[in-house]
């Protein structure tokens, strides 16, 4: 079961991310190319296409925190007799802030979800993107995102901009989002640092159980 409090997820959430929080909350198996109504012609596609394993992203929607499952392209491919996919490798948690910076997705700003991020020279543009392999962000460079892992839990993340740019849910979006990178439950330690100076190192106020996630299903093989 997928805990969201009602600080997370308010009632009064737009109708698309609405159904996404549902969705989540009951852990429906969705296939890796089902869309979720978002009311209207916008959908919101919780796994957009493609394999391996996935991160959440959080979002906003209505001034609250909303989190989007995305897939994670990796620096090399994952070895098929490991038990895990490298969530701990600073690099993928770079890839996740880039996601996170460069916004949602084109069908989930239909949706009603924002980021309130200042803008980061050099990310992807990812507007355009509807499902498929869109919203990953492989092909890229980190885009000046720096992140350093310690053995005591500790993530140190560096950002290419001032952190007086960043309001309190929007370094509330990025402690999540790194915390979740690393750890299916949020535990850990995120200290940000950007152009400006240094916050105090925080936890994730998010309370998500990321092992509860639906999965997508592998395509069949054969015809």
């Amino acid at each position: 079961m997928i805990r969201l409090p009602a600080a997370v997820l308010p009632g009064a959430l737009l109708p698309g991310a609405a159904i996404l929080a549902a969705l989540l909350l009951t852990g429906c198996e969705i296939r890796s190319t089902d869309a979720i109504d978002a009311g209207g012609p916008a959908t919101i596609q919780v796994f957009p296409g493609g394999g391996g394993d996935r991160t959440l992203l959080f979002f906003r929607a209505e001034g609250a925190l909303m989190p989007v499952a995305r897939p994670v392209a990796y620096e090399a491919p994952m070895d098929p007799g490991a038990a895990e996919p490298p969530t701990t490798d600073p690099s993928t948690s770079g890839k996740a802030l880039v996601m996170l910076f460069a916004g949602p997705l084109s069908d989930e700003r239909a949706a009603g979800l924002t980021d309130g991020l200042p803008d980061v020279p050099g990310l992807p543009d990812l507007s355009d993107s509807e499902g498929g392999e869109g919203g990953q962000a492989g092909e890229f460079g980190m885009s000046g995102f720096e992140v350093e892992r310690t053995e005591e839990g500790l993530t140190s993340v560096r950002l290419p901009v001032a952190l007086s740019r960043l309001d309190d849910l929007a370094i509330r979006q990025v402690i999540c989002t790194v915390a979740y990178v690393h750890d299916d439950e949020g535990r850990g330690t995120v200290r940000l640092r950007g152009t400006d100076g240094a916050l105090a190192a925080a936890n994730c106020d998010a309370d998500i159980d990321m092992s509860d996630l639906p999965r997508p299903r592998p395509a069949p093989d054969g015809p």
